[in-house]
């Protein structure tokens, strides 16, 4: 390994190391997975944005300026979009937007599955959470979990109880 990389790695790491306390002052204690219920290669970040601005009025703004209810929104290229910070509140899962990070997912997953690409941002973003948070796979959990719905699928359920 070149002194570089030893030096990104320890960087990294520390980096992880910080986020990891800062984080502690902000228990989490599940991470949420939805899907968006619309066509997944063409729904986008900014359609979810203004459909939960126009939603909720306006009312669920996040520090980083934007609309979307969910703390991370995966596209259906893989792309993942961050829309809050993960200790604010977000607007997912009512009852339960608190101590939570929402994961909103492009696809209607009764109807097709997730790509490859949507599927290895997921399980990134999962294993990432999980190490910062402490978090067990028992605390990963589906929005059908807390509400009487299908969300976020037969196809994405399956994964996840893979996962």
């Amino acid at each position: 390994m070149e002194e570089k990389d030893k030096k990104l790695d320890l960087l990294r790491e520390l980096i992880r190391n910080l986020l990891k306390e800062i984080f502690k002052l902000r228990k989490i204690d599940y991470i949420i997975i939805h899907h968006t219920a619309t066509d997944r290669d063409t729904t986008t970040f900014q359609s979810i944005n203004n459909g939960h601005k126009k939603r909720w009025n306006g009312k669920t703004k996040s520090s980083l300026g934007y609309y979307c209810g969910y703390t991370y929104f995966i596209d259906g290229s893989g792309h993942i979009w961050q829309a809050r910070l993960d200790t604010e509140e977000g607007a997912h899962t009512r009852g339960y937007n608190r101590r939570t990070i929402g994961i909103g997912m492009a696809g209607h997953f009764d109807r097709e599955k997730p790509s490859k690409g949507q599927l290895n941002a997921l399980q990134e973003l999962l294993e990432d959470k999980m190490r910062i948070y402490g978090l067990k796979k028992s605390k990963i959990k589906l929005h059908s979990d807390f509400s009487a719905t299908a969300c976020p699928g037969k196809n994405m359920r399956e994964w996840i109880h893979l996962f």
